[in-house]
């Protein structure tokens, strides 16, 4: 799926699939509402896409959000049912190769988001991408080293090490323009620095929202996350980002939606938020 953004280039890359527990993505919200959109497998899991962004202006190539990578032993791909991603693949479906990503963005370090930051070469895992400055908000970055009790499955030390030891991460903190046209906004909640990721482009903006809105179903204030670490905080800044997305006219991107994860946020007659499904390569 791949749009175009003024000067920019957009494109969502398949960062491997996985199934979680149907709860555990919708919280307090019951399962007979939820079920209707996602359907659950026998265990109440629902499928979880990763996608991958993947930005190109004309003098930077950019990634957000690897995905879930290939470092998954058997028994994790059946527990989560794991399709694991293929970044090489998807890069040279548009003619790029992992040197040719300059900036490489995580909005958070959970294992969907990180794990494809990483290849295997002679026996060992090494970030993929060999000229990348890997982006990460500071207070995310130290918290993944050591996370708390709720969190800890959600991190691995085998995605977060390599990074660490290639001297490349970039820690910023808080709102931060990373280049024209391409910033980061700090909204945690979900996890201790998570960050969406803004760009512009000739007047026109996108918003690619991580997993403050994994699912067109969380466009709805209160349908949140189990795995949310501050429900309240990531309420609110739902609230503000939408809002601005919607008041801008943006394109907005979700980072796990299976069926529609872009579009241009509208309102039924009920002012519910949906997105509406822009035309590839024909937005701008």
């Amino acid at each position: 799926m791949r749009f175009r953004l003024g000067q920019f280039e957009l494109a969502l890359l398949d960062g491997g699939r996985f199934w979680l527990d149907g709860g555990g993505m919708f919280g307090i919200v019951p399962r007979t509402l939820w079920a209707k959109h996602y359907p659950p497998d026998e265990a109440n899991r629902v499928q979880i896409f990763c996608h991958a962004l993947l930005v190109q202006t004309p003098n930077r190539c950019v990634l957000v959000d690897p995905g879930l990578g290939a470092n998954w032993e058997g028994k994790w791909k059946e527990i989560l049912k794991l399709t694991p991603g293929n970044i090489r693949a998807e890069l040279e479906r548009h003619g790029l190769k992992p040197p040719d990503i300059q900036t490489c963005i995580f909005t958070h370090l959970h294992f969907d988001h990180a794990a494809g930051a990483l290849d295997q070469l002679y026996g060992q895992w090494v970030p993929a991408f060999p000229k990348a400055e890997f982006v990460v908000q500071r207070d995310e970055y130290e918290h993944a080293l050591r996370p708390g009790v709720r969190d800890r499955g959600s991190y691995r030390a085998v995605d977060i090490l390599p990074l660490a030891q290639s001297g490349r991460v970039k820690l910023v903190e808080g709102d931060v323009e990373l280049f024209p046209g391409l910033r980061v906004v700090r909204v945690a909640g979900h996890s201790p620095g998570l960050q969406a990721v803004i760009i512009e482009s000739e007047g026109h903006r996108a918003y690619f929202l991580s997993d403050l809105v994994p699912f067109l179903g969380h466009l709805r204030p209160t349908w949140l996350a189990a795995y949310d670490l501050d429900s309240s905080a990531v309420l609110r800044e739902k609230q503000r980002l939408l809002a601005e997305a919607e008041q801008s006219g943006a394109l907005v991107l979700l980072a796990h939606e299976p069926l529609h994860p872009a579009g241009i946020l509208k309102r039924d007659a009920e002012g519910s938020l949906f997105l509406e499904k822009p035309k590839e390569f024909e937005y701008a």
